[in-house]
């Protein structure tokens, strides 16, 4: 299973990043400001991916995502 970390996924770019990579097979870590997944989001990462509201400029946020990547992988997550 592939994995990817997409910043900026609740809208533009980072959206059509995490469509696309999905489409591909990959299994996504989202991250974006927002509190929560816009609808369209969500429904995308329906078992292909998890969401977390943070700001990499922040470390403690960084080491937040990581951590959660990471326990996702040692678990074989693919859905």
């Amino acid at each position: 299973m592939k994995h990817a970390i997409v910043t900026g996924a609740a809208g533009g770019i980072g959206f059509a990043v995490a469509e696309k990579l999905i489409e591909d097979g990959f299994f996504l870590t989202v991250l974006d400001v927002a509190a929560s997944p816009r609808p369209e989001l969500a429904d995308l990462l329906n078992g292909r991916g998890q969401y977390l509201c943070g700001n990499l400029a922040d470390a403690a946020d960084r080491a937040r995502v990581v951590a959660r990547r990471r326990g996702a992988q040692r678990a074989g997550r693919s859905a």
